[in-house]
């Protein structure tokens, strides 16, 4: 199936060898360092306070980095989670 995909899709010789060759790590690439935590805006933190709805805060890769007391209600409590659980995605 994934030839057909690489044929509908025009794919270079190069780029069908990197599509089908198995991932293998690379030993000689240096870790990815981890992310350094998010912290949400003044504005964003008045904001959550403020809601009448539950509410949650989340960043581009779905993590949680903020939410409100309704949202502890409804959603269950978030503080709870180590914050590498905090994932929306999760």
């Amino acid at each position: 199936m994934s030839s057909h995909v690489a044929t509908a899709v025009r794919l270079a010789e190069e780029e069908r060898d990197h599509l089908f060759r198995p991932a293998q790590p690379d030993r000689n690439r240096t870790p990815r360092l981890a992310p350094l935590p998010q912290l949400l805006q003044p504005t964003a933190q008045h904001l959550r306070g403020t809601l009448g709805v539950p509410a949650s805060f989340v960043s581009r890769r779905r993590d949680i980095l903020g939410w409100n007391r309704l949202a502890t209600i409804v959603f269950g409590d978030c503080a709870r989670l180590p914050p590498g659980e905090r994932n929306a995605a999760r």
